[in-house]
């Protein structure tokens, strides 16, 4: 098991080594494995890969990224010419979203509530207003309101594993408790464990997944 030192040190290579990153101004702390990123960077998307490039350093669990968003002058919006900016971008991209949503933005920190019974839907917002210049970070509090039973999403679970050809569907059981998924059994490697873990979370209803999947090679 790697040292509080020799994970910070590794992280801060990574982090030197990411193109997306400009390392001089971030920080890392490690106390008892548990990572935390510090300084400021020019926009939120560096922030995200920042943290997406210490996620790569093997031994990395938990990260608390404090990481402050520094908007270059030229960058800067009010909040009005933020929030019209991105109504537009939504109006784009209508295909893929919550049909429901609020978005509030006060000092370039944008929220967002509403309801959907996708999860990729709630994640396509994060994904379309991230690359989104004026933005300093943004919370997302869109809820997953399941609207079918756990009979039909186990059932359309068990169907979409025996559709997908690199998956032995016999060997995946799935379990449902309200909008709960449970998956055990065996694959034969990590590229199949997260298609079906997908399969699971791609299910309209689905709030959380558990995976008691293992991996077995033949």
């Amino acid at each position: 098991m790697k040292t509080d030192s020799e994970l910070q040190q590794e992280i801060l290579s990574e982090l030197r080594w990411d193109p997306s990153v400009k390392e001089a101004h971030i920080g890392v702390e490690v106390n008892h494995g548990a990572v935390t990123l510090s300084g400021h960077v020019d926009n939120y998307l560096e922030k995200l890969n920042a943290e997406k490039a210490a996620y790569q350093v093997a031994g990395v669990k938990v990260i608390a990224n404090e990481i402050d968003v520094h908007l270059p002058h030229t960058h800067e919006l009010t909040d009005s010419a933020l929030a019209a900016s991105i109504q537009r971008l939504l109006e784009l991209n209508p295909n893929g979203l919550p049909a429901d949503i609020q978005i509030r933005v006060e000092n370039g920190f944008v929220t967002i509530h509403g309801t959907t019974e996708w999860e990729y839907k709630k994640n396509n917002i994060n994904k379309i207003l991230r690359y989104l210049k004026g933005i300093r970070g943004i919370s997302n509090r869109i809820q997953l309101v399941p609207h079918i039973s756990t009979i039909s999403v186990k059932s359309e679970i068990e169907n979409a594993l025996k559709r997908k050809a690199q998956i032995a569907a016999s060997g995946i059981r799935v379990a449902t408790e309200t909008n709960t998924i449970t998956l055990e059994g065996k694959v034969s490697n990590l590229q199949e464990k997260r298609l079906a873990i997908d399969t699971a979370w791609s299910t309209p209803g689905v709030i959380k997944v558990i995976d008691r999947i293992s991996i077995s090679p033949n």
